[in-house]
């Protein structure tokens, strides 16, 4: 398969809404296997998700796991800046909970996306955003975010109340943020 990123970026640039309308709900679901076998990636992010030529996701790099048995371990990695919340340092503890912030970023993105593949252009090609839309930035300052207040002025306005929900979280604890579901 191919990275993510790399599949995102294919799709936006072919306006291929459909495709990234699925690759929503397949992250999704992703995410919810994830939980119902009790597995935590604790490094959900774009190059660690392959998509196959069937479209199907496939995650990768599962050094950083965590299932029942490790949690409360100190964490052996912090995962791709952006995609965690900013109580995610080296002191971190495993928990099962540890993939939620990653989960909503990733949704909430290709969300987005497949409403708007402009976005794509704007806010990742023209800017040099190494991430799948977010930037680090964007949590640490709101407020001076376009992205942010694009996004919480969107026409869906599940996307908009996500966006809220996601930008409040990057500053809680971690067993604090709610699963995607």
């Amino acid at each position: 398969g191919e990275e993510l990123f790399t599949w995102i970026d294919k799709q936006c640039l072919a306006k291929n809404t459909a495709a990234l309308a699925s690759g929503a709900e397949k992250w999704a679901s992703l995410i919810e296997r994830l939980r119902d076998c009790e597995v935590s990636h604790t490094d959900l992010q774009h190059r660690n998700v392959m998509v196959t030529d069937a479209n199907e996701y496939v995650l990768v790099d599962y050094d950083g796991m965590c299932v029942p048995n490790l949690v409360g371990q100190t964490n052996l990695e912090l995962g791709l800046e952006a995609y965690q919340p900013i109580s995610r340092d080296s002191s971190s503890k495993l928990s099962l909970e540890m993939d939620n912030f990653a989960a909503l970023f990733g949704y909430v993105a290709v969300r987005a996306l497949f409403q708007d593949t402009s976005l794509w252009k704007r806010q990742v090609t023209a800017t040099g955003n190494e991430n799948i839309l977010f930037k680090l930035k964007d949590f640490k300052e709101p407020d001076d975010s376009p992205l942010l207040k694009e996004l919480e002025k969107f026409k869906d306005p599940d996307v908009s109340r996500m966006t809220k929900e996601l930008t409040g979280l990057y500053n809680q604890p971690i067993d604090q943020i709610p699963p995607l579901r």
